[in-house]
């Protein structure tokens, strides 16, 4: 008797019950397409992962300035300390080099929302 077998290194074996397992959830896509988890996968044989591209930061760059030129004195104290929050963590996914572009682009809104959300304060009687 003769059989054929397939036979799968480990690595393959894992991914395909990882698979298998996310196949039931609605993040399949997004998962195995995230950096993160093509990192994590160990290939064998000589073959090496792709390298995601590098996010473009350009837009949140602009944004970063532009919300840094805001006069920050014509608009009261809570929405500043908001737009300052939200410019400090872009900073830090523009100087991260393995930032996702979607975290950048959620840190490009986060800044033009925080902006869009300035209130200026009341006018002080002369």
């Amino acid at each position: 008797m003769s059989s054929s077998a397939v036979i799968m290194s480990n690595t393959e074996c894992c991914l395909i019950n990882t698979v298998d397992r996310m196949m039931s959830t609605d993040q399949t896509v997004s998962t195995i397409r995230n950096p993160v988890f093509l990192k994590s996968l160990k290939f064998e044989g000589g073959s090496t992962p792709v390298e995601p591209e590098k996010a473009d930061k350009t837009a949140l760059d602009a944004a970063i300035t532009a919300a840094e030129a805001v006069d920050k004195a014509k608009y009261t104290d809570e929405t500043v300390a908001a737009l300052e929050a939200a410019v400090a963590a872009a900073k830090a996914v523009q100087a991260d080099d393995k930032a996702t572009q979607d975290a950048v682009d959620a840190a490009k809104k986060a800044v033009d929302d925080a902006v869009a959300a300035l209130v200026e304060k009341p006018d002080e009687p002369p």
